[in-house]
């Protein structure tokens, strides 16, 4: 049985550093269903994230990368996004 693929979704995340050091990113996600258990149908979200704005000391960041959510629980998730960033 072969993953499917079923829902797909742009959204932006906001990090913040201190006092006036924002980083908006945009992240393109892709939710994948999983074959699991008799009655289980386990997700999985991957995506690409990539720098859309930022405020002072993240000023001028270019760049992009991967990311994946995993679930740890019934009520959180844990973000991992991968790539680098590089200074202006």
């Amino acid at each position: 049985m072969r993953p499917e693929t079923n829902g797909r979704g742009t959204r932006y995340l906001v990090i913040t550093c201190g006092p006036g050091g924002i980083l908006y990113l945009k992240t393109q996600l892709r939710q994948t269903t999983l074959p699991g258990k008799r009655g289980e149908s386990p997700s999985a979200f991957n995506g690409l994230w990539e720098v859309s704005g930022a405020t002072e000391k993240f000023n001028g960041l270019p760049d992009s990368g991967t990311l994946r959510i995993d679930r740890l629980s019934e009520s959180e998730r844990q973000w991992i996004l991968e790539g680098e960033l590089s200074g202006p």
